[in-house]
């Protein structure tokens, strides 16, 4: 008896975010053991009395491992007179209903004795529990040492030419009333396991009931589960299900379902040397597609460079073993494959593994799917390799739980429609708060730039002076800015301009804070009602606009350069004053040359800077350009 317990802590798992993920883990482990337990006990009926089975009261099956003696030919070279003659030594008592070899390429030879203590005779059919074997005989050792070869099956062997169309290696055997028959069978394969069974009529038809039934079951199961995802992938256009219809397609259907020998038996029975090579041509295919899916799935390229580069190497050689494998079958690119095949689902694993750790729901889908498959598979291999005896659970395990992760794997594509939709509905949200966010920005802006017209003077003023302008900011706001007022009484034009260093918002605000100082001075001297010199007026306005920069602008790194301007219209005489601003530009008329009215003085926001003035004259018809560093 086998037992197994789980502990009531899941192993290492103690943080509240993988509490559930132990669970799943815990249950697993007591599944799978408690699977060990039942097919552990189910033993097959077995008479064996002296090395002959004894049909007359025993029940079907028969396991009839532990009544043969088999020798073995790893040089696949003697034939059935060498080796009764025994040319190939002593053969050996077999002490398991399950002979297994392991994995070599050779001939393994097997014989056993039926005695039938009935009155009439007894139809009974041989599998061999190997549906992977390439080419099977069986021989009966008649009178007087003659040998009859009664018909030969396995992969090799055509449909229309095997004794019994099975897909197992079956044989049928007609066992005379009262009599005791001697039989020799011949195996060829690459992997030496075995389960000799013997069925009567009744139990070989009710056999064949249950296995007709199970791979019916599997490839509905395969088919709609690869309509629904292809149908997915359409819906979608995510390559994730495109993968999984061909991991569905090739490794859950042609691979496990070749590894029990009903993709020859149903899809290709009279083609035998695509059957041979069509398992290790469709594993290494459906691998490839699997590791795409779990690529995609998991997202293990965008884990680091290093699993990127790694899946791409593993994807290129699992995808070589099937050219390779698709035209020639040999037993070293079986073993390289099966190399490349278990370090591709180790990366996939060493991934899944720590994110199903951590939380990721699509990871811990993908373990739960996994470990389905992983418990039918390993039932199946541990009967296979004798640790217990074959049951129909264990022989048909593989489908099991390959089915089993189909379509949970589905279902989880499935929720992956939902994540899609809630990430798609978060992500429209998100859209629908940044366009009102923008709309509020837009209408701020607007606002914004309405103000800013707003510090700019009247395009309307009478005195002697032409005015032209053009204004464009290189944002909505910006930091350029002029202005201009005419002292009517002493005919003395002023005008203003000036540069925030930087752009938009911050600087169109300090702009209107230059303005409001303009303007505040302007009111002053106004109501003063004095004659003010222009050079110690534009010097008095250079310095409070100095003051103000400085105990603003100065705190966010914002300085001014400003010319600062005027022009008596009487005399002609223009007085600037410049503050680290571009020269006006004077075109003289009566000469037709252009000058620049050479100023200096440091920016404003400094503290205890000093500005001085400059005078010239200008005649009726010459022209005064400034300008910023933009438009």
């Amino acid at each position: 008896m086998l037992s197994c317990f789980a502990t009531s802590k899941p192993f290492g798992v103690i943080d509240e975010r993988s509490a559930d993920f132990g669970r799943i883990l815990r249950w697993f482990i007591v599944i799978f053991c408690q699977l060990l337990i039942f097919v552990s006990n189910a033993s097959a009926n077995s008479s064996c009395q002296d090395g002959v089975v004894k049909f007359a009261d025993a029940t079907s099956p028969l396991r009839i491992g532990n009544c043969i003696d088999w020798l073995f030919d790893s040089d696949s070279l003697l034939n059935i007179e060498q080796v009764l003659a025994g040319q190939a030594g002593p053969f050996l008592h077999s002490a398991t209903v399950a002979p297994n070899l392991g994995f070599q390429d050779g001939r393994f030879w097997f014989r056993f004795r039926l005695r039938n203590d009935n009155s009439s005779e007894q139809k009974l059919y041989l599998s061999l529990g190997n549906p992977l074997v390439d080419m099977a005989k069986i021989y009966r050792l008649e009178e007087r040492g003659i040998v009859r070869e009664l018909g030969a099956s396995g992969v090799l062997v055509p449909g229309q030419k095997k004794q019994v169309s099975d897909r197992d290696v079956t044989f049928a055997l007609v066992i005379p009333a009262h009599s005791d028959s001697q039989y020799v069978v011949q195996a060829t394969a690459i992997q030496q396991s075995y389960l000799p069974t013997l069925r009567d009529a009744e139990g070989w038809q009710r056999h064949q009931l249950f296995e007709y039934l199970a791979f019916g079951l599997y490839f509905g199961v395969i088919v709609v589960m690869a309509l629904y995802n292809f149908i997915l992938f359409f819906v979608v256009r995510d390559k994730t299900y495109l993968w999984y219809v061909g991991s569905i397609t090739f490794f859950h259907g042609f691979c496990f379902v070749g590894l029990l020998g009903a993709t020859n038996h149903f899809f290709w029975p009279d083609s035998p040397l695509w059957a041979q090579r069509q398992l290790s041509a469709s594993a290494p295919l459906g691998l490839f597609f699997t590791v795409l899916f779990a690529d995609s799935f998991l997202k293990i390229s965008e884990q680091s460079i290093a699993f990127a580069r790694t899946m791409k190497v593993l994807l290129s050689l699992v995808l070589l073993q099937f050219f390779v494998a698709a035209v020639w079958f040999d037993v070293l690119i079986v073993k390289i494959g099966f190399v490349a095949q278990v370090s591709a689902l180790s990366v996939v694993m060493s991934v899944a593994i720590p994110n199903a750790l951590k939380g990721s729901r699509s990871a811990r889908l993908f373990l739960l799917a996994w470990a389905c498959l992983i418990v039918g598979g390993l039932a199946f291999s541990f009967a296979q390799f004798g640790f217990y005896q074959h049951s129909f659970i264990t022989q048909n395990g593989v489908l099991f739980g390959s089915a089993a992760e189909v379509v949970l794997l589905s279902f989880a594509l499935g929720d992956k429609i939902n994540a899609m939709r809630d990430e798609k509905e978060m992500a429209q949200q998100k859209a629908i708060e940044s366009a009102n966010q923008r709309a509020l920005i837009e209408s701020e802006l607007l606002a914004a730039n309405a103000v800013q017209e707003t510090l700019l003077p009247p395009r309307d003023m009478s005195s002697g002076v032409e005015i032209a302008t053009y204004y464009m900011v290189a944002e909505r706001v910006g930091g350029d800015w002029y202005w201009h007022t005419h002292d009517v009484k002493n005919r003395i034009f002023y005008f203003y301009i000036g540069d925030v260093t930087g752009h938009g918002v911050p600087s169109a605000l300090l702009t209107g804070v230059i303005c409001g100082a303009v303007a505040s001075m302007e009111t002053e001297y106004a109501a003063a009602d004095v004659s003010v010199e222009p050079a110690a007026r534009l010097l008095h306005t250079a310095e409070v606009i100095n003051d103000v920069v400085r105990k603003t602008g100065a705190r966010s790194d914002r300085w001014v350069s400003m010319c600062l301007i005027a022009l008596d219209e009487k005399t002609g005489k223009l007085t600037t004053v410049n503050a680290g601003h571009p020269f006006p530009m004077v075109w003289r008329s009566s000469t037709g040359s252009l000058e620049s009215l050479v100023s200096s003085g440091p920016l404003m926001g400094n503290l205890g800077a000093s500005f001085t003035f400059k005078e010239d004259f200008l005649e009726s018809g010459d022209f005064v350009m400034v300008y910023t560093d933009g438009y």
